[in-house]
């Protein structure tokens, strides 16, 4: 594939948000990447005063504030005055419902455009509707995907293959790194979830296994979840209703998760669909073995039975059904009942999940990764 010199390119990128998810994250590693790399940034975003954005200007990055206007239309012009003033090569979006506003103004522009898929295209089109859902697959003039499950399901809704492109996430292996050794001998065995407080993350059915577990020998489980969002009071009314409030502690959005990851003995995701989670990445670079639904990319960054356990999930619909669900939680908790037994096992997975994310998520392979998807974007007939 060809490559450019990111040192020659002026780069806008379009956010959504700045606040303290995945996709913001690594919008703040791509600036970087581009940053050290020579490019000309500017950063335009829909909202404002949000967690990234002072990181952002730190590192000399102009962020301009394009959503004064709740109108759709007042948005666009004002993106499409941005892009007329300062004429960059490429504009990127980083949430799929920007792609709108990247698409179209880069068309009116003659700039081109690069759309962002975060889940798995399925869960979009079930967000947006088949009006919206199809514009931000099918408008973009390059798609760049998280993961290979979202390119897969882009090209069955109609997104032409030639304009998709893998842009996996990275992380820096320097801070996510392991703590000190836990032992065997701590009177808790600790979990830690890491996520928005949000539906499609499904801290519910994390917190019925919590329950399963509570039933079943060993060392008493306790479980931190950080992050916060809409469903918080929902979720801790559950833990109650559960029995295990007191097992189950709420710690609300925190701007390093790492102590949190270094103080537990393994991580849990529960979601229903998910791209590339930045959390599995992060858990597995501080050594930890995590037990995860087969939710979105899942399967590409880890090794079922190596470096944690991952659960099978079918379709969201099918986990509606009661049976379903009720053997999607047998299956977590006894996922996490195993390592809660062997420290020997999760203590080999640890260190096997280390060594693969020094291998495979360090951020210093962005830019290379960067140069062929701006190459495609401004060479793609």
């Amino acid at each position: 594939m060809s490559t450019v010199d990111l040192a020659d390119l002026r780069i806008t990128l379009l956010a959504g948000t700045l606040g303290q998810g995945g996709a913001e994250r690594q919008l703040f590693h791509v600036v970087c990447a581009l940053k050290e790399s020579g490019a000309e940034v500017r950063l335009l975003c829909l909202t404002q005063g949000e967690f990234w954005q002072a990181r952002i200007e730190d590192l000399g990055v102009p962020v301009t504030w394009v959503g004064e206007n709740p109108s759709r239309f007042a948005r666009l012009r004002r993106i499409i005055g941005e892009l007329r003033a300062h004429r960059p090569a490429v504009i990127q979006s980083f949430h799929f419902y920007a792609n709108f506003y990247a698409s179209v103004a880069g068309r009116m522009c003659r700039i081109p455009d690069i759309g962002a898929l975060r889940n798995d295209g399925l869960s979009e089109m079930r967000a947006y509707g088949r009006l919206l859902g199809c514009a931000g697959l099918r408008w973009p003039r390059v798609l760049a995907a998280n993961s290979r499950v979202g390119i897969r399901n882009a090209t069955t809704l109609g997104a032409k293959a030639e304009r998709l492109f893998h842009l996996p996430n990275v992380l820096d292996t320097g801070h996510f790194c392991p703590g000190p050794a836990r032992t065997n001998q701590s009177d808790s065995w600790n979990l830690v979830a890491v996520g928005r407080l949000h539906q499609q993350k499904r801290f519910d059915r994390l917190i019925q296994v919590m329950a399963q577990l509570g039933r079943l020998p060993g060392r008493p489980v306790r479980l931190v979840i950080v992050g916060d969002g809409p469903l918080r009071s929902e979720l801790e009314a559950l833990a109650v209703h559960c029995g295990v409030a007191d097992a189950v502690q709420f710690i609300g959005a925190v701007e390093d998760t790492v102590p949190f990851l270094q103080a537990a003995d393994a991580a849990v995701l529960t979601s229903d669909f998910e791209g590339t989670p930045n959390v599995v990445m992060e858990a597995l670079s501080c050594g930890l073995p995590v037990v995860t639904t087969g939710a979105g990319g899942v399967r590409e960054i880890m090794v079922d039975g190596e470096t944690g356990t991952i659960v099978p999930l079918g379709p969201v619909e099918a986990e509606a059904d009661g049976v379903a669900e009720t053997e999607t939680v047998s299956q977590l908790a006894q996922a996490l009942q195993t390592l809660r037994e062997d420290y020997e096992k999760r203590s080999l997975m640890g260190r096997q999940a280390r060594a693969q994310a020094e291998d495979r998520f360090s951020r210093n392979r962005l830019p290379a990764v960067l140069s062929e998807l701006y190459a495609l974007a401004l060479h793609l007939k």
